[in-house]
C-alpha cells in the first residue's frame, strides 16, 4: 500500500499517536526530574495504545461527530498535560486523580499558576499547537475506514495492551520497575517516570475508585510474614565516630560538643545500667488474630503482634505535663536558621533537643501529605489526600487525641482558607478546636501568603491561660513563589535581608521565613509574660522543603555547590525546644515520621510504637529514614531506590540486609495503607 493510502485511511490514527507521545515528551522536558529513557519508551506505548482505542471508537461516528469528538479529545489530552506542567512548577510534584476532582481548592493559587502559566509558556504552546496542526494538515485530509479495518484496529489495540503489560511480568520481583509502578505500590511520580503519565492516570483512577478493602494491604500474606521472620538478621555495627559523612560539606555550622550533652555519652557514663520497659499497651494480639474477619485484617495483626516495640528511656516524662505547642512549618529549611536573621530559630534549634542528622522527606501531596507524615507517625497512602481520607478514623496517637484525653485544651488553627486539604474534616477528627481563615480564624490582613506573626497574635489568647493546653498550626508565611511582588511577607522582610549576598529568590525565600522566626518570638514573649515558658514544649518541623528554590537560583546557592538530590536536598531540622533546659545533641539518622512517637514519649504518654511507622528517636531502636521512592537511610548506610547499598565508612553489612531493609520498608508502606483503608486503629481497639 503506497504511503498516501496509509495517511488517507489511518493518518488519524498516527497523528493521535505522534500527538500522545509528543505531549508526553513535553511534560518531561519541562519536568526534568522525572525524565528516564526507558521510563518514556514504555510511556510512547501505552499513549499508542490509548491513542488508538480512542481512534477506533470515533471512526464508528458519523464523519461531523467524529470531528467534534476527535478535538474534545485532543483538546483535553494536552488541556491535562499542560496543567500538569503549571502544577508541577508550583507544587515540585504532580496531581494526583484525587486532587484534579478537588481542582476549586488549587484555584486559590490562580495568580501564581498564571505566572507559572508565563513561565512555561514554550511548552504549553508547544501542547496546544497539536489542535490547529489536526484540523488544518490531518482531519481535511484523511477518511473513514472500512467496519472490518475498525474491529483489526480494536484488536491491534488490545493486542498491544497486553504484550505492554506482559512486558513488565519478567521484572516483576524488582520493586522498582514498570511492573511494580503498574500493579504495586503506587509510588505517583516514580509511576510517571516509569510508566508515563497517561498510564498511571488511568491506574490511579482505578485505584481512587474501586472499594478500599480491595486496595491492596499486603500482596501476599507470605511476604508480610517473611518480613518479620527475617527480623532476626544480624544488625551490623555502626561506626562509633559516624556524623553522615556522606556529606561532610554540608553547611551545618559546628557549635562544639562542649555546648551539648550526647546521647551516647550519657548511656556510657551511666554506673548502673536501668532495665527499661517497652512502650506498648495492653493490646491481646492473638485474641484479635483468632477473631480478624478476613485475611488481610488477620495479616495486620499478626505484622504488628511481631513488630518491634520501642524501649523507654531516660527521657521518658521528661515534659509530662507540660504544655505543648506544635508547628508544620510551610516549606522551613536549614537554610531558615541564621544567626543575624532568624535569631528565634537559631536559638531554639542550638538550644533544645539537637538533631543534625534530620530529613523531612516529600511526599506525594505536597504539605497535606506533609503534615500527615508528621501528625500522625504514619506514611501517606499514595495517590489520594490520605488526611481527608481519615476524618473518619479513629487516631488514637495524635497528640489532640493523645493530650486531650488527658484533659488538656487542644486547638488547631491555620492561616490559610480552612477548608483547603478539607483541614474542616481532618483536624476535628484529631482531637482540636480548629479555626482558619473563613472557619473562625480573623485575620487583621488577609494578604498572599497570610502573617504566621499575625495568626499568633489573633490566636495565643484562646489557650494561654489555661493550662495544661497544646495548641497546634499550620504556618502558610513561607509559601512559594520567592519574590518581592507576589509574597506579602518576603515584601514585608525585604529590607532585612537585602545586604545578603544571594539572589532574589533565596533573599525573598529568607524573607518569609522572618515571618515565622517573629511569630516565634512573638509566641515566647507571650510564654514569659504568662509565666509559663519553662512549662511549655515547642515543637516545630517542616511539611517539605522549599521547592520553589529547586532551579538555577536554589538551594545549590545556598550551599556554594550542586546540591546532592537524593538524600541531602530533603536534609532539615527539627525543633523540639523549652526554656531552659540543657542542649542535647541527638545524631542518629531521623525523619517527620518519628515526631509523634519522639513526643508520646518525651511527655510520658501511654501509646503503643508497634502500631506507629516512626520510632522515638530517643530510644535504641535502629533509626530508618524513609523516602517516597523507597530509598532509605540507615544507621549503617543508605540505598537509592533499587540500587546498591552504600555502606557508611568502617560499617560492613550482613548479606542480605539491604534487601532485608527494603522489605520492612515496603511493608510499612503497606500497613499504613491498610491502617488508613481499614480504620484499623477502630478495630484493633474496638471501638464503634
Amino acid at each position: 500500500m503506497k504511503m498516501k493510502h496509509i495517511w488517507r485511511y489511518y493518518g488519524n490514527y498516527i497523528f493521535f499517536c505522534v500527538a500522545f507521545s509528543f505531549f508526553e515528551l513535553v511534560m518531561r522536558l519541562s519536568t526534568p526530574r522525572s525524565f528516564d529513557f526507558t521510563g518514556f519508551a514504555f510511556s510512547i506505548l501505552f499513549n499508542c495504545i490509548i491513542a488508538l482505542v480512542l481512534c477506533s471508537i470515533t471512526n464508528f461516528l458519523s464523519k461531523k461527530a467524529h470531528t467534534v469528538v476527535s478535538n474534545v479529545i485532543l483538546s483535553l489530552v494536552a488541556g491535562l498535560y499542560i496543567s500538569q506542567i503549571i502544577y508541577f512548577n508550583v507544587f515540585g510534584t504532580y496531581y494526583n486523580t484525587e486532587s484534579m476532582f478537588n481542582a476549586g481548592q488549587i484555584l486559590e493559587f490562580w495568580e501564581t499558576a498564571l505566572r507559572s502559566f508565563w513561565e512555561r509558556l514554550v511548552f504549553i504552546l508547544l501542547c496546544a499547537g497539536t489542535i490547529p496542526i489536526y484540523n488544518i494538515f490531518v482531519r481535511k485530509t484523511t477518511e473513514p475506514i472500512s467496519r472490518g479495518k475498525k474491529l483489526i484496529a480494536i484488536f491491534i489495540s488490545a493486542t498491544l495492551y497486553l504484550a505492554m503489560v506482559g512486558s513488565f511480568v519478567p521484572f516483576a520481583v524488582d520493586p522498582f520497575t514498570q511492573y511494580s509502578m503498574f500493579f504495586g505500590q503506587h509510588n505517583y511520580e516514580e509511576a510517571i517516570k516509569r510508566t508515563g503519565w497517561l498510564s498511571t492516570l488511568h491506574v490511579d483512577a482505578l485505584r481512587t475508585f474501586v472499594p478500599k478493602e480491595a486496595t491492596g494491604a499486603f500482596q501476599t500474606l507470605d511476604e508480610l510474614r517473611d518480613t518479620q521472620l527475617n527480623a532476626n538478621i544480624t544488625q551490623p555495627e555502626a561506626s562509633p565516630d559516624y556524623y553522615d559523612s556522606t556529606y561532610d560539606e554540608y553547611e551545618y555550622e559546628d557549635y562544639g560538643d562542649e555546648t551539648y550533652e550526647d546521647i551516647d555519652e550519657e548511656y556510657e557514663e551511666e554506673p548502673e545500667p536501668i532495665v527499661f520497659g517497652y512502650n506498648i499497651m495492653d493490646i491481646d494480639f492473638q485474641y484479635l488474630i483468632d477473631n480478624a474477619p478476613n485475611d488481610t485484617i488477620r495479616a495486620l495483626h499478626e505484622y504488628f503482634a511481631t513488630s518491634q516495640p520501642s524501649q523507654k528511656n531516660e527521657f521518658t516524662g521528661m515534659f509530662e505535663g507540660y504544655n505543648l505547642v506544635m508547628f508544620v512549618a510551610e516549606a522551613f529549611s536549614p537554610f531558615a536558621v541564621r544567626e543575624d536573621v532568624t535569631p528565634t530559630l537559631y536559638h531554639m534549634v542550638h538550644n533544645g533537643f539537637y538533631f543534625p542528622n534530620f530529613y523531612t522527606p516529600c511526599w506525594g501531596v505536597s504539605t497535606s501529605d506533609g503534615e500527615y507524615v508528621a501528625l500522625t507517625g504514619l506514611l501517606p497512602r499514595p495517590g489520594v489526600w490520605s488526611f481527608y481520607r481519615s476524618h473518619n478514623n479513629y487516631l488514637p496517637f495524635v497528640m489532640g487525641n493523645q493530650l486531650k484525653s488527658l484533659g488538656y485544651k487542644t486547638v488547631a488553627y491555620h492561616n490559610h482558607t480552612h477548608t483547603f486539604y478539607r483541614r474542616h474534616l481532618s483536624h476535628p477528627n484529631m482531637g482540636y478546636v480548629y479555626k482558619g481563615v473563613g472557619g473562625g480564624l480573623e485575620l487583621p490582613n488577609i494578604v498572599w501568603p497570610n502573617s504566621d506573626l499575625e495568626m499568633i497574635q489573633v490566636t495565643i489568647d484562646d489557650f494561654i491561660h489555661q493550662q495544661p493546653f497544646h495548641a497546634y498550626y499550620m504556618t502558610v508565611s513561607g509559601h512559594l513563589e520567592y519574590n518581592f511582588m507576589g509574597n506579602a511577607m518576603a515584601a514585608r522582610n525585604r529590607e532585612a535581608v537585602e545586604h545578603l549576598p544571594y539572589s532574589s529568590p533565596l533573599r525573598a525565600y529568607l524573607a518569609t521565613q522572618i515571618e515565622l522566626d517573629r511569630a516565634l518570638e512573638y509566641l515566647m514573649y507571650r510564654l514569659n509574660e504568662a509565666g509559663i515558658a519553662e512549662n511549655t514544649v515547642i515543637v516545630l518541623s517542616s511539611d517539605h522543603r522549599p521547592y520553589g528554590l529547586d532551579g538555577v537560583d536554589g538551594i545549590s546557592e545556598f550551599l556554594g555547590r550542586p546540591v546532592e538530590q537524593n538524600f541531602e536536598i530533603f536534609r532539615n531540622y527539627l525543633i523540639i525546644y523549652n526554656q531552659g533546659m540543657k542542649p542535647i545533641i541527638i545524631d542518629r539518622p531521623a525523619s517527620s515520621l518519628d515526631i509523634i512517637p519522639t513526643i508520646s514519649n518525651l511527655f510520658g504518654l501511654e501509646f503503643d510504637s508497634r502500631l506507629l511507622m516512626g520510632r522515638d528517636i530517643l530510644s535504641n531502636s535502629d533509626p530508618l529514614v524513609i523516602f517516597l521512592n523507597r530509598s532509605f537511610i540507615t544507621e549503617n548506610g543508605r540505598r537509592i531506590r533499587g540500587g546498591e547499598f552504600i555502606p557508611n565508612p568502617g560499617v560492613t553489612v550482613p548479606d542480605g540486609y539491604a534487601d532485608f531493609i527494603s522489605a520492612v520498608v515496603e511493608a510499612k508502606f503497606a500497613a499504613s495503607t491498610s491502617i488508613l483503608n481499614l480504620d484499623y486503629y477502630r478495630i484493633v481497639f474496638g471501638k464503634d
